[in-house]
């Protein structure tokens, strides 16, 4: 045994020496605004895979200045291929050890103090991959012309950069600038976007041109996926608005974007793209949608009235609803393993579509009852 025990020791000290600090770890719990920016400061630059773990509850407070975004990533050349996962629901009584999916979990408040969440990893060979989920972004706002409210991811020049946005809510953002929207992801050379099962709702951007909701763009090699997502009641007041401008090439599969509105002249696109030509289509319902630019392939889409009810975040397809069972179980970029409540993703044979699954219709009644979908 001791011979064994000796030989175990002396291989991790070759393996050290040898280049397997590679393998090391940071890891933080926060349960604060300023201990969750102290956590992104540090894995800036500390040149190894970070996970930072939010406890549940609301986080306000920042070390940002006044307009600046509460909660920012700027990775330096010593973390452009490191990773980093932020991430909520998790327990503050042991030291983040277990986590919970559910609405609401965790929450970072920027107080309308300035955007909430940005990203800005702008070295041309970033190909570091960072994950976004199970949060919840409030009351932010863009005092800076075409910026977000909420959630912003930036990657210019990059070749494999990855970014995951899941389980991720927007809201109560407010802006009055120009070009205001809930979120905004841009990335441009390389590299792919997943954006799948998030709910962006109830942002009123009241600057020209402003949409109120969700805005990517996939450029040059680029790709983006998006999927299962809801995007609704948000609110353009001074143009034409839209839930999902989209742009690049992308695929886009099982989402909802309906309800979201204008008080402008002119009709409110739910979808807006001014080149489809790189988009795939499949199984969404757009309340209404407008592609300018070119061809696209496109299968199942649905349009009008989205049948769903529900209160604040959750919108649950009701029994007559063309979201039940309908979307594709293997869009690309993948499937969450839940939906935006924790509860089981598909139910049935087949997902429905948006952020929220809803339960089986028990036996012949016409209409589900939705009890445990309003927690929280």
């Amino acid at each position: 045994m001791r011979t064994l025990v000796q030989a175990l020791l002396w291989a991790i000290v070759i393996g050290l020496s040898s280049g397997w600090t590679s393998a090391r770890a940071a890891t933080f719990c926060v349960s604060t605004g300023t201990q969750l920016a102290n956590a992104l400061a540090s894995a800036e630059s500390n040149g190894v895979n970070d996970d930072i773990r939010v406890t549940t509850g609301v986080l306000t407070g920042s070390t940002a200045g006044f307009t600046s975004p509460r909660w920012s990533y700027r990775p330096t050349a010593n973390d452009e291929a490191t990773s980093l996962s932020l991430s909520g629901g998790w327990s503050a009584g042991n030291s983040c050890a277990t986590q919970t999916i559910a609405t609401l979990a965790s929450q970072l408040d920027a107080e309308f103090q300035g955007p909430v969440l940005a990203f800005f990893p702008t070295t041309p060979s970033f190909s570091g991959q960072v994950s976004v989920r199970n949060l919840t972004l409030t009351r932010g706002r863009t005092f800076n012309a075409f910026a977000p409210m909420g959630l912003r991811w930036v990657a210019t020049g990059t070749f494999a950069a990855q970014l995951l946005v899941e389980h991720v809510i927007v809201t109560a953002g407010n802006s009055t600038v120009q070009g205001a929207s809930a979120v905004h992801i841009a990335q441009s050379g390389g590299g792919f976007i997943r954006f799948r099962n998030n709910v962006v709702s109830n942002n009123t951007a009241s600057g020209t041109t402003s949409g109120g909701g969700v805005s990517i763009a996939a450029t040059s090699s680029a790709v983006a996926y998006v999927s299962n997502n809801s995007i609704f009641n948000n609110q353009g007041t001074q143009s034409v608005g839209f839930g999902l401008g989209i742009d690049g090439v992308a695929t886009i599969s099982n989402n909802v974007v309906a309800d979201n509105t204008t008080s402008a002249a002119g009709p409110t696109y739910q979808v807006f793209s001014s080149d489809g030509s790189g988009m795939t289509l499949r199984n969404n319902h757009f309340e209404n949608a407008r592609f300018t630019g070119g061809a696209f392939s496109e299968q199942a889409t649905t349009s009008g009235d989205p049948q769903w009810t529900g209160i604040g975040m959750v919108k649950v397809p009701n029994a007559v609803s063309p979201l039940r069972d309908s979307g594709v179980n293997n869009p690309g970029g993948g499937i969450a393993a839940t939906d935006i409540d924790g509860d089981s993703r598909i139910v049935n044979a087949t997902v429905d579509r948006g952020a929220t699954e809803a339960e089986a219709i028990p036996g012949s009644l016409p209409d589900a009852i939705f009890a445990d979908q309003f927690e929280g």
